[in-house]
């Protein structure tokens, strides 16, 4: 499990933001992924939707990236009568995506899972024996989640769509926004929404002052063997074969996997007109790492909100702005994410040991309430009821860290000074 991750040694980092935290250093990572990505085969965008008018024509809405938060934002808003477009490399979804098989049974899209695991095992040491959850964990085909969310975007909608990356988003005097975007194309509307993943730093401004963001880091190599497929005859050679040359062959038989998946950090800063969904929006959970399920689920409410807020009589800039981040990021919901700030905060200042009791903790914790935790689906007050039942079941000396944290750790005054908001 993700959550896991660094207690099994996988590489896990901080780094400190200055100013706007928009900088794109720590997307570094991202771009070996760009570079596969450009040799891609299209995905047949083009083919399955009118092209984006240019000139004149002002769109409602535009939204910027292909991934599975602007696929579905943009079928959503277009059954809802938005004139909106799709504007993003056409290229395949390369992240490959875990989830709890429930979640996307929730979003009628189980189809779209290759393979179940009706049970999950945990394993967090060598001394003891593995935690079994009984609850179904899948691995998303991405091939298939792209073609149901493409099918359902465009051939169920109006949308419209244009290959390309977008370079900046300005505000024209007239309040009309200009995307600009690759040889020199120009596509107007009166709301751009930014849903291109962590990576969208270059378009948008974040809060200063926020909290650091975590980088959870992972390489995997897939392997799956029932036997020896090969003859013996042509495993010798007569020629001594060189150990790189070994090496790329069999890299070139292997299906690699490397994720580079910005946690925490600052949310994005509500006086920009610009929107954000998905990762750009922090919707990445920022304990597990997770952010597949929500951002599909939050897309027919953002959506409903768009359509509301581009009606003529909610044309008003500053009202619009306030009335969609107040939907996007409602007060409960930033309780919830400082307290899960909180989390990672202490699980980064332990050593190996520590970490292993501490999952060996939360896993004891009553089903619904470490299940809501990871599924984002627990209340601040239930969050609340969760730290406490960690610190009676915890042992000694992981309750003295967590006394320890919540006196001297800096991200308690943010999870303190945003739960004190329910109280004013």
């Amino acid at each position: 499990m993700r959550a896991c991750a660094g207690g099994a040694g996988a590489g896990v980092s901080v780094m400190v933001k200055e100013g706007f935290a928009d900088e794109e250093d720590f997307h570094e990572g991202r771009r070996a992924g760009a570079a596969f990505s450009s040799n891609a085969v299209k995905q047949g965008h083009g083919e399955a939707l009118p092209p984006i008018p240019i000139g004149d024509n002002v769109l409602d809405l535009v939204v910027i990236g292909c991934g599975p938060a602007a696929l579905a934002l943009a079928a959503e808003s277009a059954k809802l009568g938005v004139k909106d477009g799709l504007i993003g490399p056409d290229l395949p979804f390369t992240n490959n995506y875990g989830v709890w098989e429930d979640e996307l049974k929730d979003l009628e899209l189980e189809g779209c899972i290759e393979h179940v695991w009706q049970n999950t095992i945990v394993y967090l040491d060598y001394d003891s024996d593995p935690i079994m959850i009984p609850r179904a964990y899948g691995r998303v085909c991405r091939d298939k989640l792209h073609e149901e969310l493409l099918r359902t975007t465009f051939l169920l909608s109006a949308a419209s769509y244009l290959d390309s990356r977008v370079e900046s988003i300005v505000e024209a005097s007239n309040g009309i926004s200009l995307v600009a975007c690759g040889h020199n194309i120009v596509v107007s509307c009166r709301l751009g929404t930014v849903a291109s993943g962590a990576a969208s730093g270059k378009l948008l401004q974040y809060e200063v002052g926020g909290p650091k963001v975590a980088v959870q880091t992972a390489y995997g190599i897939e392997v799956e063997v029932e036997n020896n497929p090969y003859d013996p005859s042509v495993m010798a050679s007569e020629e001594v074969m060189p150990f790189d040359l070994l090496k790329k062959k069999l890299l070139t038989r292997l299906k690699t996997e490397w994720s580079w998946i910005p946690v925490g950090g600052s949310l994005p800063n509500t006086e920009q007109k610009n929107l954000v969904v998905g990762a750009a929006a922090c919707m990445v959970h920022p304990t597990t790492g997770y952010s597949l399920a929500r951002s599909l689920s939050e897309a027919p409410k953002c959506a409903s909100v768009i359509a509301t807020i581009l009606k003529p009589d909610h044309y008003k800039v500053v009202p619009r702005r306030q009335m969609t981040w107040k939907t996007l990021w409602p007060q409960e919901m930033r309780r919830q994410r400082a307290f899960f700030l909180f989390g990672p905060a202490l699980i980064l200042q332990q050593d190996t040991n520590d970490i292993r009791t501490f999952f060996h903790t939360f896993f004891r914790l009553p089903t619904w309430m470490w299940q809501g935790f990871l599924g984002s689906t627990l209340s601040s007050a239930d969050l609340i009821l969760f730290a406490l039942y960690m610190f009676v079941l915890a042992p000694y000396n992981l309750r003295k860290g967590l006394v320890r944290h919540l006196l001297c750790d800096p991200s308690r005054g943010t999870m303190i000074g945003t739960y004190l908001t329910f109280l004013i």
